[in-house]
This record gives C-alpha cells, structure tokens and sequence, in this order.
C-alpha cells in the first residue's frame, strides 16, 4: 500500500525564522517611509527656501514697481504651492514634480536677477545715457525698445502654466477704441532694459594710430625744416596714408556705428527696425536685397532686424572712414621751421639766371636753323632762274623795312636807361607788329619783356617758322639787321605785296609807312 505521492520525505523538518522576515519587512517599510518623510522634508524645505526668495524680492521707491513684484510673487507662490498640491494628490508623479519645479525655480531666479540688476543699476544707466556718460547711442535705442514694457503703471505679470516662463502685459487701445492686451517675453524686456554698450573710444584709438606713425623730421633745399606725422620727404601731407589708418580704426560695423551716431558727424544718423515685410523674409539672398534697398532710399537709418543685427550700408562705412580721416588729421602734429631770411629768394634768382642763360642759348640756336632754313629756301627760289623784277626789286624793299623797323626800335632804346629796349607799356610792340604785320610776320611780346624777340615767319607753301632774336647787348643797327635778315625772306607773294603797296611809283625813293613810334 503506498504511503506518499512520489516524493520523498527529509530526512529534517524545515524551520522558518518568522521573527527574521517580519523584522525584514518591518525595517523595509520603516525605511520607505523614512525615505519618504526624507523627500517630503525637502521638498517642503525647498518650498520654505523657495517662498522665503520670494520674500526677499527687490523693492522700490516706486509704488507701482512694488506692487507689480507683489503681484508676481503671488502668482509664482500660487504655481508652487499648486504643483506640490498635485504631488500630494497623486496627479503628478514625483519625477515630473521635480521637473517642473526645477523651471519655476529657474524661472523665478532669472526674474528676480534680472529685476534686481534693473533696480540696482538704475541711476548707473541714466548717469551713462547724460551728455557726459559712456554709454553709446545703440544702447540707449536698445533700451527704449523695452521701455513701453518698463512703465509699471500699466504692467502685469502673467506665468505660463506649462513653461512658468513670465510674460509683461498690457493694456492698450486697438481698433476702434477697444482696449486689447499687449504682451512680450520678459527675458526680452530685461535683455533691451539692462543692454548696455560703451561708446567707441575714438580719441583713443587715434592716439595709438599716431604713436605706431611717430614723428618724421625733413629738410628741404631751403633748410626749411617739416616735422610731423604723416609728412612725406617733401613736406607734403601723406593723406592716402591717413585713410588707410582711418579705414583700420572704422573696420568693424559696431565701430562704425558709434562713430556715425556718438560724435558729432555733420549728417545726423538714427535707428529704425525693420519693417515686418522685410525682416520676414526667409530667402537670405532677397532679404538682403530688399536691406540694401531700404538703405539707398533712407542712407541716414541704421536697420535692426527682430534678431537683434544691425545692418551698415557702404555708403555708411565710407562717411565714418571720412569722419576719421578728418580727426587723425586735425590730430596730427605739423610743425614748420622756415629757413634763413632771402635764402629761397637767393636760390630762385640763381635759378632763373640759370634758366635764361639757358633759354638764350636755345634762342641763338633755334635764330641760327630758322635764318638758314629762311635763306636757303630764298635761294632755292631765286636759283637756276632768271633775274625777275621781285630780285630786282629787293634792294627797295630791304631799305623799307629797315627805315619802318628802325623808328620803333630806336624808341624803344631811347626809353631805356640802361641802353637797353625797354617796352613796359607795350606800345613798341605793337609799333612792330602793325609794321611786321604787312608782311606777314607775328611777334611775340611776353619775349620782348626778356629781351627777346620771337617771330613768326611765314613761308612758301603756308606754313612757318620761328626765329628768336637775343637782342641783350645789341646795338638798334644790330637789331634791325637781324630783323631785316628774318623779314626779307618771307615768300614772294608777301614781298610783291609790299612792294606794290609802299614802294612802286615812288621813283626809287621809300614811301615811309611809319613817321615813328608817336606817328
């Protein structure tokens, strides 16, 4: 008969420690629940920590500044005090509890930052937007963005329940008179109200521009001394020099900036944002068409767009860079030592002899080639042929020029003092050129002033030639042989004329076109 089911019985009863397992357990549930009283004593420690930062929170002198922190400090309260609500009531779980009180936390300590550095530093933003401050016009524009949302007369918080991110309204008359609600970020009301950005030490950067340059000494031939910086070797100012340096210091687009609207730059320069249609432009390439556009109808506005860039134009660029050409040079040191009394008077005269001793050498010359290519071009007409009434007639004609050149030239001596031809009210000039003149022939009066007499011959064919006389310490015979010896070669038709004219019929005596310089 059997007497089991298959199995087989040990050999030793099993003994179970009950008193160890309900200790176990005992101790297990002793530890949860201290862990749970743990947790619970810190987050109710951290919403005292919490409420107690509250508080603390910035004050004013401002009655409205105050009672705006109150009402914000009563919501955030509100918001904690509901999310620990959840966790108790077993709506939310522990994790997500811990998730969003980190956001309210962290949301409530960048707004009490943010408020106190705005309290705190108040009176050091207006000291900085007075005549005197540091602080650049882009700082106080940036700041006026925010300032609708800093009049906390008008002003009320509102927490998001999801992110408890702080938004600013108010309230504002729309369409039609109706009242709506204006809001904007929080985060970007302090980023415009605690903006700040010092004006471009333009005085400093030219005073270490001009100590790279130094200072440069120069001596010309006169012993006139140059100093300064920018000087070239000549004395002159080396201004593609200083707008090279002036491009460097106005290099970047903030500098240029508070160049064109921190100091006093004839065309006055202001801020604009960007219209909605263009800054809301996705395509890159025709957004910034339409800026360049914008810039050419408005070249005084400097643009913003909703991101916080500003946008320079060239044209812009350029009237800074102008601007500081204009400083470095008022800036610059340039001293002058003038040389020694008559020195560059003494130097200009020994040039000029020089120059004139020169220009008689040219003149003897060029006089020598003219009366040789004169006369031989009166010899290629007169040779190989036979003896024509003109040939026979040039002996007349050579004494009429003589007695009609030597009235005025004789004059012009007698007005001298120093036995020289002197003409200063040009009156023997014209005497010779009326008289020169009917044989075709020009004189050049600002020659006669060097003592030098230049003429303008015509020749065979219709073209002519220069012949210079140096008449210094010739004799008047001297001077109207030479005269008579460029006169007399003029081509034939001129010759006839004056022969039909002044001398045929007259029986071999002249007939005196000229009785003289007084006529």
């Amino acid at each position: 008969m059997p007497v089991g089911y298959g199995y087989v019985r040990s050999d030793e009863p099993t003994i179970v420690d009950w008193g160890a397992i309900t200790k176990q357990a005992t101790d297990s549930l002793l530890a949860i629940d201290e862990d749970r009283k743990k947790r619970k004593a810190d987050i109710e420690e951290t919403n005292r920590e919490f409420y107690k930062t509250l508080a603390d929170r910035p004050v004013s002198q401002n009655t409205a500044f105050n009672s705006f922190m109150s009402d914000y400090s009563s919501q955030v309260s509100a918001a904690m005090l509901g999310l620990t609500n959840e966790l108790k009531s077993g709506n939310i779980t522990e994790e997500e509890f811990y998730r969003k009180r980190a956001n309210i936390q962290s949301q409530t300590e960048i707004m009490l930052n943010n408020f106190n550095t705005y309290s705190q530093k108040y009176d050091e933003y207006i000291e900085r937007a007075g005549p005197n401050g540091v602080g650049a016009s882009i700082e106080a524009f940036e700041r006026s963005l925010g300032k609708e949302f800093m009049n906390f007369e008008n002003l009320r918080p509102i927490i998001d329940p999801n992110s408890y991110e702080v938004a600013f309204t108010r309230e504002v008359e729309g369409a039609f008179g109706k009242t709506q609600l204006q809001a904007a970020s929080a985060n970007d009301v302090f980023q415009f109200s605690n903006f700040t950005r010092d004006k471009f030490d333009l005085d400093a950067a030219i005073k270490n521009t001009l100590s790279k340059v130094g200072i440069k000494t120069f001596e010309n031939e006169y012993g006139q001394l140059i100093s300064g910086q920018y000087v070239g070797k000549g004395g002159q100012v080396l201004t593609e020099a200083i707008k090279k340096d002036a491009k460097a210091i106005a290099s970047q687009d903030e500098t240029v900036i508070s160049i064109l609207t921190d100091y006093g730059v004839e065309t006055t320069y202001d801020f604009n944002l960007l219209p909605n249609d263009v800054n809301n432009i996705a395509n890159s390439e025709e957004r910034n068409k339409r800026i360049k556009q914008l810039q050419e109808a408005n070249p005084d506005i400097i643009y913003r767009d909703s991101n916080g860039k500003y946008y320079v134009s060239e044209a812009q660029k350029e009237a800074a860079v102008t601007f500081v050409e204009e400083q470095i040079t008022n800036a610059t040191s340039y001293k002058v030592k003038e040389e020694e009394f008559g020195v560059r008077q003494k130097k200009q005269l020994e040039l000029e002899k020089l120059q004139d001793d020169i220009d008689n050498i040219v003149a003897r010359t060029l006089n020598t080639e003219a009366s040789t290519n004169l006369i031989n071009a009166r010899i290629k007409e007169v040779e190989g042929g036979t003896e024509t009434d003109l040939s026979l007639n040039m002996p007349a004609i050579e004494s009429f020029i003589r007695k009609e050149i030597s009235g005025p030239i004789a004059a012009g001596f007698e007005r001298g003092n120093e036995g020289i031809l002197t003409d200063k009210d040009n009156q023997i000039t014209k005497k010779l050129s009326s008289i020169l003149g009917n044989f075709g022939v020009k004189i050049n009066s600002q020659k006669l002033l060097k003592q030098q007499l230049e003429l303008t011959v015509p020749k065979p064919g219709g073209t002519t030639g220069k012949v210079e006389i140096d008449i210094r310490g010739l004799t008047p015979e001297e001077i109207v042989d030479k005269v008579t010896e460029a006169v007399i070669y003029v081509p034939d038709e001129n010759l006839e004329f004056i022969y039909n004219r002044f001398i045929k019929g007259t029986d071999g005596d002249t007939k005196t076109s000229n009785t003289g310089l007084g006529g």
